[in-house]
C-alpha cells in the first residue's frame, strides 16, 4: 500500500523519537487502501484514503520540496520558510514549479496552494525542523534523489521548465555527504610452519 505520510517526527535519541506535530497517513481509496485503514483503526494512527492519490503525492512533494529541501540548504527551523520574506518568495517560486509539474501528472492542487503552506509553516513551533535539516547536522546523506531529483525528472518528462528546483537539486547533491568508498586491502594469507630439526630462533 502506497503511503503518503505528512507528520513530522524527530530522532532526539537511539530508539527514541518525538513527534513534533500530528498529521495524517494518506492511502488510495481502494481495496487495499481501505483495508489498511481498517487496520490502523486498531491503533493510534490516523489514516485518510483519498479517491484522488496522485494529488495527495504531489501536494505532499511540494511540501517536501520547501520544508525538506530549502529549509536545509539555508538551515532554518521551519517556521522562518513562513516569515522572512525573501524566504516566502523563493518557496512560493518552488511551489508554482512543482505545481505545474503536478499538473502536467495528472493533478489538481488547490488554487493558493502555496499561500496555505506557508501560513501552516509560519504557525510551526520554533523547534520544528525538518528530518533534512537533521541529516545535514549530523552528517547523513540527504534524500535529494526522492525529492528535488524526483521533481527535476518528471519536469523533463513533460518539458516543463523548473529553473528553481534545478538549483535546490543541485545544491542538495552538493551538500550531500558522498558515499565512503571501501578500500580493500589486500592480506596474506596466514601461514604456519613447523620448525625443523636445525631450527635456531636466533636464525634469521
Amino acid at each position: 500500500v502506497p503511503l503518503v505520510v505528512t507528520s513530522v517526527s524527530e530522532r532526539t535519541a537511539p530508539g527514541e523519537v518525538a513527534v513534533r506535530r500530528e498529521g495524517v497517513v494518506r492511502v488510495p481509496d481502494d481495496q487495499h487502501g481501505r483495508a489498511f485503514v481498517e487496520l490502523a483503526a486498531k491503533s493510534d494512527l490516523s489514516v485518510d484514503a483519498t479517491p484522488d492519490f496522485v494529488s495527495a503525492t504531489w501536494e505532499k512533494a511540494c511540501w517536501d520540496l520547501v520544508g525538506a529541501a530549502l529549509s536545509t540548504i539555508v538551515e532554518v527551523p521551519l517556521r522562518e520558510l513562513g516569515r522572512r520574506p525573501e524566504l516566502r518568495a523563493i518557496a512560493t517560486t518552488l511551489v508554482d514549479e512543482c505545481s505545474a509539474v503536478a499538473e502536467s501528472e495528472g493533478a489538481v492542487l488547490e488554487v493558493g496552494f502555496a499561500d496555505t503552506m506557508l501560513a501552516a509553516l509560519k504557525s510551526s513551533p520554533k523547534v520544528v525542523r525538518s528530518p533534512m535539516l537533521l541529516d545535514r547536522e549530523g552528517h547523513r546523506r540527504l534524500e535529494h534523489d526522492a525529492i528535488a531529483d524526483a521533481v527535476v525528472r518528471a519536469a523533463e518528462r513533460h518539458e516543463v521548465a523548473t529553473p528553481a528546483t534545478r538549483v535546490v537539486a543541485d545544491l542538495l547533491r552538493s551538500l550531500s555527504p558522498k558515499a565512503r568508498a571501501r578500500v580493500l586491502v589486500p592480506t596474506l594469507p596466514r601461514v604456519w610452519c613447523a620448525p625443523t630439526a636445525d631450527y635456531s630462533p636466533d636464525a634469521p
